[in-house]
């Protein structure tokens, strides 16, 4: 399991991809289509397979692969699971072992509890986790796994999506990656008492050229100003940095993370 260049999070692993939620902004589905031309990659097999390699499958050997990473790790990490998939797409997931699909399709509560237990195995290390989708988040998560919703404007979608999260989530820790932020005007107060909010710019073709007094700046800057009066952890990733260095932007990893040791 390599080390990742995402900012907040020392590793990131992808035993699971694909999604079906179809994101008009979604880097995911850009890098899964450019990768599926490289016939190592899993995105090959699901694209030779399914004809579209952005088909939410499970792959058994990665996550066997994973969990061996984990157990001779020397340090603690913390592991972004998923960053190429949604666990609560409601879907038919494929499941797949060395690029061999098995007789088998599983449901998101299947997938879930397999990586519930993965997290069991290994408290020492910290799994972050995102979804679009927390109406489908299963109960019983350990301490070490950390649920998190995403979303890039504040409209009825997006903020029925926080309320569900917080209604049925009370008590574990949850936090929210505004990205890419997309809403000139979001409203900070939306995210209400989340324990780590992550912001970032939109990138890729098409992305708006940020500078200082760019709305979307504002609009985070007024997030940051909103998390900081309720001393909660902020993470501004650097593509929204670099449109105002001279801003004091919050780089904040919250508590139990390696990053934050």
């Amino acid at each position: 399991m390599p080390e990742n260049k995402i900012e907040w999070c020392t590793h990131t692993s992808n035993p699971f991809t694909g999604c079906n939620h179809g994101c008009g902004f979604c880097y995911a589905r850009r890098m899964a289509s450019r990768w599926s031309y490289n016939t190592r990659t899993t995105y090959h097999r699901v694209a030779y397979e399914y004809g579209d390699p952005f088909v939410p499958t499970v792959h058994l050997e990665l996550f066997a692969k994973l969990d061996r990473a984990l157990t001779g790790a020397r340090k603690a990490r913390d592991v972004f699971l998923g960053s190429m998939s949604d666990m609560c797409c409601d879907v038919a997931w494929s499941v797949m072992n060395n690029g061999i699909v098995q007789c088998e399709t599983r449901s998101t509560e299947w997938l879930q509890r397999k990586i519930q237990n993965l997290a069991r195995r290994h408290p020492r290390h910290t799994f972050l986790i995102l979804t679009k989708a927390p109406k489908n988040l299963i109960t019983g998560w350990p301490k070490n796994v950390r649920l998190g919703v995403s979303i890039t404007h504040s409209d009825d979608s997006c903020d029925m999506r926080l309320i569900r999260f917080r209604l049925d989530h009370p008590a574990i820790f949850r936090w929210v990656s505004v990205e890419p932020l997309l809403d000139p005007g979001f409203d900070p107060r939306m995210l209400g008492t989340m324990n780590w909010v992550v912001v970032g710019a939109q990138t890729g073709a098409g992305a708006p050229v940020l500078h200082a007094e760019h709305k979307l700046v504002l609009s985070a800057k007024a997030i940051v100003e909103y998390c900081q009066r309720l001393n909660v952890p902020c993470f501004v990733k650097s593509n929204m940095r670099k449109a105002d260095p001279g801003y004091p932007w919050p780089k904040q990893i919250p508590a139990g993370c390696a990053l934050a040791a």
